[in-house]
Order: C-alpha cells, then sequence, then structure tokens
C-alpha cells in the first residue's frame, strides 16, 4: 500500500478553536483517516508554517477522499500530498529503471547520433 507525506496548513479558524479548546490533533487526525481507510503513521506540527504534517498509508483513492472531508471543514487553508518510497523501494527502482533503459531508444537518437558524427 503506498505511503504519503501530507502537509495541510491551519486555517484562522482552526488555530482559535486550538486556543479554544485545546486538545490532542492525532486522535482526531487518526478518527478522520481510518474513516477514509487511511492508516496514520506519524503527526506532526510545523509551528513556523502552521501546518501539520502527517505520514499515512492508503490508496490514492483513500488519501483524497481524507484529504476532501478534511478540508471541507474549513480546519485547513491548503492541503498538499506526496507519495513517498522507502530507500529499498528506490533501489528496486532504479534498478528497474536500468533495466528498461537500457533497451529503451529515444525518438530523436537518429538526431542525435548525427550530431556527434558531424563533430
Amino acid at each position: 500500500m503506498p505511503k504519503f507525506l501530507v502537509k495541510a496548513q491551519y486555517s484562522s479558524a482552526a488555530f482559535r478553536g486550538l486556543i479554544e479548546d485545546p486538545a490532542d490533533r492525532r486522535t482526531t487526525t487518526e478518527k478522520l483517516l481510518a474513516g477514509a481507510g487511511v492508516t496514520l503513521h506519524e503527526w506532526f506540527f510545523v509551528p513556523d508554517t502552521g501546518e501539520s504534517v502527517v505520514i499515512v498509508e492508503g490508496s490514492h483513492d483513500q488519501v483524497r477522499l481524507a484529504r476532501m472531508v478534511a478540508m471541507a471543514t474549513g480546519a485547513f487553508a491548503n492541503s498538499h500530498a506526496v507519495e513517498i518510497i522507502s530507500s529499498s523501494e528506490l533501489t528496486t527502482l532504479a534498478q528497474n529503471a536500468a533495466d528498461i533503459g537500457r533497451d529503451y531508444v529515444a525518438p530523436n537518437m537518429d538526431q542525435i547520433d548525427r550530431m556527434l558524427l558531424d563533430d
């Protein structure tokens, strides 16, 4: 199952609510994500940017659904999700890319070959 790094910047209304009723936002976030079938692995807050930063696991559709629900609450000014992979997954990806790349002929290869011959 894919993992994602999701950033969501708190709105001013969210900060007001947090100050009026301080609470553990990880627990609330975990419940929202679970409703969309997404597993929360880590929860962080970045004071300098006012962002919640989470590492989650779920399908692309599940993460989109959770983001849509969160954004609809008005608690966030914006959000962004990117898929992340482990170092071992990167190694496998690079090995597979090397295998494919060896046999790939770029559509402009003839032009490159001509330029090299001209030199």
